[in-house]
């Protein structure tokens, strides 16, 4: 059907990309009309708005034979579009890493040990009960730095 060249041998998806140059790329109703092909017809699932520009097509055969297309738009972002998010800068907090308290925010405030972190240290200190601290710290060394 395709009088087109795939490009790999090892992969068992064929694949071809072709850019749209001078409208040679277009969809139809619900056809596309692609070059060294002609026109096909096409389910088209999400029609694209009529300021969208059509950059370029990839047609790929699956190894049962049935091709897709996939077709690539740009289109030019309206300001309210890009205006959605505003910096606050009265209202910004920064974190910094913490090994005691796992953070602290740029207010100098430490942040909680609650979580996963609170939970270990308590599993840890209550299988450790009954120890001296002394005891436990050996414990916890490698074999290979006591002395």
């Amino acid at each position: 059907m395709l009088s087109q060249k795939y490009k790999s041998a090892k992969h068992s998806r064929k694949s071809y990309t072709t850019n749209n140059q001078s409208g040679t790329v277009a969809i139809l109703g619900n056809t596309i009309r692609l070059p060294k092909i002609g026109v096909v017809k096409a389910v088209i699932h999400r029609v694209p708005d009529p300021d969208w520009r059509l950059k370029s097509a990839t047609i790929s055969q699956d190894s049962d034979g049935k091709y897709y297309a996939s077709v690539l738009f740009a289109y030019e972002p309206t300001y309210a579009e890009s205006a959605t998010h505003i910096k606050d800068t009265e209202n910004a907090l920064g974190l910094d890493y913490s090994s005691k308290s796992l953070y602290v925010d740029s207010n100098g405030n430490p942040g909680s040990r609650q979580g996963i972190i609170g939970k270990a240290k308590s599993v840890w200190q209550k299988s450790n009960a009954g120890y001296p601290v002394r005891l436990v710290r050996e414990k916890v060394k490698p074999n290979h730095l006591i002395i």
